[in-house]
């Protein structure tokens, strides 16, 4: 019982109680178990009295319940191997209820992450005018003539269709960090210099690469609206280096020469998305300073292939 008291009902296999503990108390204290238990759980509880026709208070209790909770009563003495094989039966029991917690826990945090991507593809939904307006604006600011505008603007609608496709396709294997980068931000640039990266080669797993390429798309279609990438003096610093003393991959984006960004009044969803961006234990951080919005990210060596 001293295990049901410290650890609770889900760090016990089975609980054995023998005669002299089957009192009224322990009945109930087992009756409050069953009644708080979860769905998936069944506590196996085994008793080893003195005479099963004279069951003690608490299997008396016990049965006593409009819903009589599941449990063995073996008379005693009983035979080493009866009695292992009654444990053995209930722990195997119990183990199976164990898998059903995780399958109920994994199907809930999908349901949970679908729930997001689906306000994420909303978000970007009605993000995209404002992107293309910005993309136009850009575009016609540089052109010297309408088959100039109608060739760039065209190639990067062309980039930005791209990037939203490699966005769903992130997960089909190991991504090249600066490639994930690259083809995220480019798309909105008007000259190469726009982007100025470093780093050495990082290759992030499928789960990181994605939860990544969100963030990245987020900070990209922002810096085109509002950001550096607004303006053509502007631009954005992305470096990433691993700290010494963590196991940590740090991820720095600045932009610079863009328009001054004020703090938002209100976390929409992409300030969420961006600010949200932890895949270890140390959440993002987001800086609205004179020079542009500057945000960092961690990535633990978890989320890391190594070349």
């Amino acid at each position: 019982m001293q295990v049901l008291i410290n650890g609770g009902t889900e760090a016990a296999l089975s609980c054995i109680v023998s005669q002299e503990g089957a009192g009224p108390d322990t009945g109930e204290f087992l009756a409050q178990i069953f009644a708080d238990e979860p769905d998936w759980a069944r506590l196996p509880v085994l008793f080893l009295v003195a005479n099963p026709q004279k069951p003690p208070p608490a299997v008396r209790l016990l049965n006593d319940l409009p819903e009589v909770p599941p449990f063995l009563v073996i008379g005693r003495p009983c035979r080493p191997a009866v009695l292992r094989h009654a444990i053995d039966v209930q722990a195997e029991a119990r183990r199976r209820q164990f898998e059903t917690r995780d399958l109920l826990e994994k199907l809930a945090n999908e349901e949970q992450r679908s729930r997001f991507l689906l306000s994420e593809l909303r978000h970007r939904t009605r993000n995209s005018l404002s992107v293309l307006r910005a993309l136009f604006r850009m575009s016609a600011r540089n052109a010297q003539n309408i088959e100039e505008l109608k060739s760039s603007f065209g190639e990067r609608l062309e980039n930005l269709s791209a990037a939203n496709g490699r966005l769903s396709e992130e997960g089909s294997g190991r991504v090249s960090l600066s490639d994930l980068i690259n083809e995220h931000i480019q798309p909105y640039t008007i000259a190469p210099d726009q982007l100025r990266l470093s780093g050495p080669a990082i290759y992030l797993d499928e789960r990181t690469a994605f939860d990544l390429a969100l963030v990245v798309h987020e900070l990209a279609t922002n810096a085109a609206k509002y950001g550096a990438l607004s303006q053509a003096e502007g631009w954005i610093e992305v470096d990433f280096a691993r700290e010494p003393d963590s196991e940590l991959l740090r991820i720095t984006w600045r932009e610079r020469g863009g328009p001054l960004v004020p703090t938002p009044t209100r976390q929409g969803l992409g300030s969420r998305l961006i600010s949200g961006f932890a895949p270890g234990n140390r959440s993002a951080n987001v800086e609205f300073d004179t020079g542009g919005l500057v945000w960092t990210g961690w990535i633990p060596s978890a989320g890391l292939i190594a070349i």
